[in-house]
Protein backbone atom coordinates (compact mmCIF):
# COMPACT_ATOMS: atom_id res chain seq x y z
CA UNK A 1 0.00 0.00 0.00
CA UNK A 2 2.82 2.23 0.89
CA UNK A 3 4.16 1.99 -2.96
CA UNK A 4 0.87 2.37 -4.03
CA UNK A 5 0.21 5.42 -2.72
CA UNK A 6 4.14 6.32 -3.00
CA UNK A 7 3.81 6.20 -7.24
CA UNK A 8 1.43 8.89 -7.56
CA UNK A 9 3.18 11.21 -5.78
CA UNK A 10 6.14 10.11 -8.37
CA UNK A 11 4.53 10.46 -10.95
CA UNK A 12 3.14 13.63 -10.47
CA UNK A 13 6.87 15.13 -9.63
CA UNK A 14 7.98 13.43 -12.83
CA UNK A 15 5.36 15.48 -14.77
CA UNK A 16 6.11 18.95 -13.40
CA UNK A 17 9.92 18.23 -13.61
CA UNK A 18 9.49 17.10 -17.62
CA UNK A 19 7.30 20.72 -17.47
CA UNK A 20 9.90 22.44 -16.19
CA UNK A 21 12.32 20.67 -18.54
CA UNK A 22 10.28 20.98 -21.70
CA UNK A 23 9.58 25.20 -20.77
CA UNK A 24 13.52 25.32 -20.28
CA UNK A 25 14.11 23.84 -23.56
CA UNK A 26 11.55 25.96 -25.80
CA UNK A 27 13.47 29.01 -26.92
CA UNK A 28 10.61 31.79 -26.11
CA UNK A 29 9.80 34.74 -28.62
CA UNK A 30 8.31 37.86 -27.80
CA UNK A 31 5.34 38.57 -30.22
CA UNK A 32 6.52 41.35 -32.52
CA UNK A 33 3.99 43.48 -31.57
CA UNK A 34 5.41 43.99 -27.89
CA UNK A 35 8.66 45.95 -28.90
CA UNK A 36 6.54 48.29 -30.18
CA UNK A 37 4.25 48.43 -27.16
CA UNK A 38 7.03 49.08 -24.82
CA UNK A 39 9.29 51.66 -27.16
CA UNK A 40 5.86 53.72 -27.40
CA UNK A 41 5.70 52.98 -23.48
CA UNK A 42 9.11 54.67 -22.51
CA UNK A 43 8.68 57.42 -25.44
CA UNK A 44 5.37 58.39 -23.48
CA UNK A 45 6.95 58.29 -20.17
CA UNK A 46 10.04 60.27 -21.54
CA UNK A 47 7.79 63.05 -22.95
CA UNK A 48 5.22 63.73 -20.21
CA UNK A 49 8.68 63.62 -17.81
CA UNK A 50 9.67 66.48 -20.01
CA UNK A 51 6.42 68.02 -20.30
CA UNK A 52 5.96 68.30 -16.38
CA UNK A 53 9.42 69.56 -15.60
CA UNK A 54 9.47 71.98 -18.79
CA UNK A 55 6.48 73.53 -16.66
CA UNK A 56 8.16 73.45 -13.32
CA UNK A 57 10.89 75.53 -15.30
CA UNK A 58 8.79 77.86 -16.36
CA UNK A 59 6.65 78.45 -13.31
CA UNK A 60 10.20 78.71 -10.64
CA UNK A 61 11.56 80.85 -14.04
CA UNK A 62 8.24 83.17 -13.86
CA UNK A 63 8.19 83.25 -10.04
CA UNK A 64 11.81 84.47 -9.74
CA UNK A 65 11.37 87.38 -12.43
CA UNK A 66 7.89 88.09 -10.01
CA UNK A 67 10.08 88.02 -6.98
CA UNK A 68 12.96 90.46 -8.79
CA UNK A 69 10.30 93.10 -10.59
CA UNK A 70 8.37 93.46 -6.86
CA UNK A 71 11.82 93.87 -5.19
CA UNK A 72 13.27 96.43 -8.12
CA UNK A 73 9.71 98.11 -7.55
CA UNK A 74 9.59 98.37 -3.88
CA UNK A 75 12.90 99.74 -3.56
CA UNK A 76 12.12 102.15 -6.58
CA UNK A 77 9.20 103.22 -5.03
CA UNK A 78 11.31 103.43 -1.52
CA UNK A 79 13.94 105.87 -3.26
CA UNK A 80 11.26 108.29 -4.23
CA UNK A 81 9.80 108.34 -0.76
CA UNK A 82 11.52 111.23 1.40
CA UNK A 83 13.33 109.43 4.30
CA UNK A 84 14.18 112.92 6.40
CA UNK A 85 11.79 112.83 9.42
CA UNK A 86 9.38 115.83 9.20
CA UNK A 87 10.72 118.42 11.04
CA UNK A 88 7.37 119.63 13.00
CA UNK A 89 7.81 122.36 15.34
CA UNK A 90 5.26 122.93 18.74
CA UNK A 91 5.23 125.38 20.59
CA UNK A 92 5.00 124.09 24.33
CA UNK A 93 1.82 125.34 26.31
CA UNK A 94 1.56 124.73 30.30
CA UNK A 95 -1.91 124.51 32.50
CA UNK A 96 -0.81 127.30 35.06
CA UNK A 97 -2.59 127.18 38.44
CA UNK A 98 -3.35 130.02 40.55
CA UNK A 99 -0.43 129.31 42.79
CA UNK A 100 1.71 129.55 39.47
CA UNK A 101 0.48 133.04 38.77
CA UNK A 102 1.64 134.32 42.27
CA UNK A 103 5.26 131.97 42.35
CA UNK A 104 6.58 131.07 38.83
CA UNK A 105 9.08 133.35 37.40
CA UNK A 106 11.18 131.31 35.15
CA UNK A 107 10.45 128.11 32.97
CA UNK A 108 13.39 125.43 32.13
CA UNK A 109 12.53 122.68 29.18
CA UNK A 110 14.71 119.58 29.29
CA UNK A 111 14.76 117.69 25.79
CA UNK A 112 14.97 114.01 25.17
CA UNK A 113 17.50 112.99 22.24
CA UNK A 114 16.47 113.86 18.84
CA UNK A 115 14.50 117.07 19.73
CA UNK A 116 15.95 120.14 19.74
CA UNK A 117 15.00 124.25 20.24
CA UNK A 118 14.51 126.33 17.24
CA UNK A 119 14.66 130.17 16.88
CA UNK A 120 13.87 132.24 13.99
CA UNK A 121 17.48 131.37 12.88
CA UNK A 122 16.71 127.42 12.78
CA UNK A 123 17.80 124.74 15.16
CA UNK A 124 19.99 125.98 18.28
CA UNK A 125 23.02 123.69 17.89
CA UNK A 126 23.04 120.81 20.19
CA UNK A 127 21.16 122.44 23.59
CA UNK A 128 19.16 120.08 25.38
CA UNK A 129 17.77 122.01 28.20
CA UNK A 130 16.97 126.51 28.09
CA UNK A 131 15.89 128.04 31.10
CA UNK A 132 13.79 131.79 30.04
CA UNK A 133 12.12 134.24 32.35
CA UNK A 134 8.32 133.84 31.58
CA UNK A 135 5.48 136.33 32.63
CA UNK A 136 1.88 134.45 33.35
CA UNK A 137 -0.44 136.55 32.70
CA UNK A 138 -3.82 134.40 33.72
CA UNK A 139 -4.61 130.57 35.14
CA UNK A 140 -5.71 127.88 32.25
CA UNK A 141 -3.23 126.86 29.07
CA UNK A 142 -0.93 129.31 28.64
CA UNK A 143 2.25 129.34 25.85
CA UNK A 144 5.94 129.45 27.04
CA UNK A 145 8.45 130.98 24.73
CA UNK A 146 9.92 127.89 23.26
CA UNK A 147 9.24 125.97 20.42
CA UNK A 148 10.71 122.58 19.73
CA UNK A 149 11.29 120.59 16.71
CA UNK A 150 12.16 116.33 16.19
CA UNK A 151 14.32 114.82 14.37
CA UNK A 152 13.12 111.48 15.06
CA UNK A 153 9.58 110.62 14.75
CA UNK A 154 7.55 109.41 16.95
CA UNK A 155 5.54 109.93 20.45
CA UNK A 156 8.65 112.36 22.74
CA UNK A 157 8.18 113.33 26.70
CA UNK A 158 9.77 116.75 26.99
CA UNK A 159 10.25 117.67 30.90
CA UNK A 160 9.11 120.99 31.85
CA UNK A 161 10.34 122.69 34.92
CA UNK A 162 8.72 125.48 36.63
CA UNK A 163 11.00 128.11 39.21
CA UNK A 164 10.68 130.39 41.24
CA UNK A 165 13.11 133.58 41.77
CA UNK A 166 15.41 131.90 43.84
CA UNK A 167 15.27 129.27 41.23
CA UNK A 168 13.34 126.54 43.23
CA UNK A 169 11.43 124.40 41.75
CA UNK A 170 7.60 124.88 41.73
CA UNK A 171 6.72 121.99 40.31
CA UNK A 172 7.50 119.83 37.51
CA UNK A 173 5.62 118.08 34.60
CA UNK A 174 6.37 116.15 31.65
CA UNK A 175 4.54 116.68 27.80
CA UNK A 176 4.07 114.42 25.65
CA UNK A 177 4.29 115.40 21.96
CA UNK A 178 4.04 113.04 18.75
CA UNK A 179 6.19 113.89 15.75
CA UNK A 180 5.60 112.49 12.40
CA UNK A 181 7.06 109.31 11.04
CA UNK A 182 7.25 110.29 7.73
CA UNK A 183 6.83 113.06 5.04
CA UNK A 184 8.52 115.93 3.53
CA UNK A 185 10.82 118.28 4.90
CA UNK A 186 9.33 121.30 6.32
CA UNK A 187 10.98 125.09 6.12
CA UNK A 188 11.65 125.17 9.86
CA UNK A 189 11.41 129.49 10.06
CA UNK A 190 8.46 129.45 7.85
CA UNK A 191 6.30 127.36 10.58
CA UNK A 192 8.21 129.14 12.79
CA UNK A 193 6.31 132.56 12.42
CA UNK A 194 3.04 130.62 12.31
CA UNK A 195 3.30 129.08 15.98
CA UNK A 196 4.86 131.53 17.46
CA UNK A 197 0.99 133.82 16.83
Amino acid sequence: MSQNSNEPENSDFAQIKSLFQAAKDTDLEPSPYLRVRVLASLQMRRSSFLRINSWKIVSAVSTLALVLVSTYTLNLHRRAEPTVVAQQSYVIHVNFSEDDLTRVVKAEVVLPEGVGFVSKKGLTDGKKSLRLPIDIKSAGRGKLPFVVTSTVGGEQKILVRLLDEQNHLVREQYLKFKFAENGTNKNINNSFDHLIR
